[in-house]
């Protein structure tokens, strides 16, 4: 892991511009550990103000998370908690590709295994209200993927943690042991529906990861 809590939850607070992108953005950063010439390259292209106003978000959030202890993350028992960023190795190759990869991720891992270089990902996404023929699409779908395409130890699911087409893609995934990778919009901290969390712990149960 390149980064320390703190610094990656810093590179997530700053602020997000196009600009920076075109330029090349995180593709062109030096490592972390070169501690001088990466903060040279912060300094090029973020202003102090931002670079303290970030510093100063993820020192509250530290904070929150030492009174709150583990309540701010889902429930549930994960196996591993903490972040993969751009300098890391098992950083999703997928993510690498495209013009604006963010510089850190932050996961709560429910299972045994995780995405390796290896590792092939299909994306599911659809409505909150799936009509039968949509649900058995989804189900015939995971199913078919299962049987055709890379080992389940390398092939991963990917939407959503919303109702309808997302939780059938999750419960598709978990029941065939494949991995499945949840994108929280609101975070670890705010991880729903509630209605959803329940997941957490069918991933436990039948030993099979959920990101």
């Amino acid at each position: 892991m390149s980064l320390d809590f703190h610094t990656a939850k810093m590179l997530a607070a700053l602020p997000y511009r196009q600009s920076f992108y075109h330029t090349g953005g995180w593709k062109n950063a030096p490592p972390p550990a070169d501690g001088s010439r990466f903060q040279v390259f912060l300094n090029q292209h973020f202003t102090r103000l931002e670079l303290d106003a970030a510093a100063s978000f993820a020192a509250q959030l530290e904070d929150m998370q030492k009174r709150r202890d583990r309540s701010i993350l889902p429930p549930g028992r994960p196996r591993r908690i903490g972040h993969v960023s751009w300098w890391d190795a098992d950083y999703p190759l997928p993510l690498r590709t495209i013009f604006d990869p963010p510089p850190v991720l932050f996961y709560a891992l429910y299972g045994d295994r995780f995405p390796n270089q290896n590792s092939v990902y299909e994306a599911i996404v659809g409505t909150r209200r799936p009509h039968r023929v949509c649900q058995q699409a989804v189900q015939a779908w995971v199913g078919q993927l299962s049987e055709q395409s890379a080992p389940k130890g390398e092939l991963w699911i990917v939407s959503g943690f919303a109702k309808g087409v997302d939780r059938l893609a999750h419960e598709a995934a978990l029941d065939r042991g494949l991995g499945s990778i949840a994108v929280l919009g609101s975070g670890l901290g705010k991880a729903g529906p509630r209605s959803n969390l329940d997941l957490l712990g069918l991933a436990a149960q039948k030993d099979a990861p959920l990101l």
